[in-house]
């Protein structure tokens, strides 16, 4: 049985003028404290898709931002987090910490915020782990926020248009009944996905890129693209990839029916190390035609969905958020 929809939303962008983690980190909780949604309709924070999100700050410098859904039947809760000099957080492998990286995760059965380099952020419950999400190299830019009742999107974008997309949440549907192996109790599956500090962003052609620079996949080295999940019921990660991948590169068109309609396709995911095994569906995201982060697809007036893509400054492979 499927899970219930989501509906997702565009927050907006902020910009950040200067390369390092607190200011991406001040931009992300900036947009965390809107009160419109980009469309201009009312955003409020604990409500709908809206999550409600704090920071910490060490001596006015801005090291984590950690949010919590509208919705949580499992108590989740996300965190961005990093600095400039050398801490010793917990790790998700093949990752190791990077200083003026930013980084990555997600808790389930999560307490109070404690700190977010212990080893227990959140006091409590089972912590993913860190994984490293954008460096302070690929210079200044833009943070655009997307978010759903039980899953963020945070696209970190420098000013030539090259994104490093990060998803938190519970953005995986099982479609089982089964909440021993397949699913968490809530029958959802939570998990992280990055593409990495090292991987110079996501390809602008990330739809047939399979190792590396692309979303939903699993590369086994160090500071690259990340994809994985909670092991029902336990803190270990299942390593996932998407099943979907192209032949060619998408394009404008690369989606439409004969008569020049915009379609969209579901994502499944998979064992990254047991490909015959499903994890499930990404949850109301679609594959989608070539655009332009941040653009939205409409119909007769009504929202169907938000773009992200390889790219802000140009048409590139794309998903669909679906609203």
């Amino acid at each position: 049985m499927s899970l219930a929809a989501l509906n997702w939303r565009y927050v907006g962008s902020a910009g950040f003028a200067t390369a390092t983690v607190a200011a991406v980190l001040d931009a992300v909780y900036t947009l965390g404290l809107a009160v419109t949604y980009a469309d201009t309709t009312t955003r409020t924070p604990g409500s709908g898709s809206a999550w409600t999100w704090s920071r910490y700050q060490n001596v006015s410098v801005t090291e984590a931002a950690y949010a919590v859904p509208p919705l949580s039947t499992l108590t989740q809760k996300i965190i961005l987090a990093g600095r400039a000099t050398t801490a010793s957080p917990p790790m998700a492998s093949p990752d190791t910490w990077g200083n003026s990286t930013l980084m990555a995760s997600v808790v389930k059965n999560a307490g109070a915020f404690f700190a977010w380099d212990n080893a227990a952020p959140f006091t409590s419950g089972q912590f993913f782990g860190y994984w490293r999400a954008w460096p302070t190299s690929a210079g200044a830019g833009s943070v655009y926020l997307y978010e759903s009742q039980e899953a963020v999107m945070i696209v970190v974008a420098n000013t030539a248009g090259l994104v490093y997309p990060i998803m938190l949440g519970a953005w995986c549907d099982p479609e089982s009944p089964d909440v021993v192996l397949d699913a968490e109790s809530d029958g959802k599956l939570y998990g992280s996905m990055v593409i990495g500090s090292a991987s110079g962003g996501l390809s602008v052609s990330w739809w047939t890129q399979q190792v590396t620079n692309s979303l939903w996949i699993t590369d086994v080295s160090p500071s690259e693209s990340h994809c994985g999940v909670f092991t029902p019921g336990a803190g270990s990660i299942i390593s996932a990839e998407r099943i979907v991948a192209t032949m060619s590169a998408m394009s404008p068109t690369g989606m439409t029916t004969r008569s020049g309609r915009y379609g969209r396709a579901a994502v499944g995911l998979r064992m990254a190390n047991s490909p015959n095994n499903l994890l499930g569906r990404l949850r109301e995201i679609f594959m989608f035609s070539d655009a332009q982060t941040p653009s939205k697809q409409t119909n007769a007036g009504s929202t169907i969905g938000y773009v992200v893509s390889g790219s802000t400054v140009a048409q590139a492979d794309a998903v669909l958020l679906g609203h």
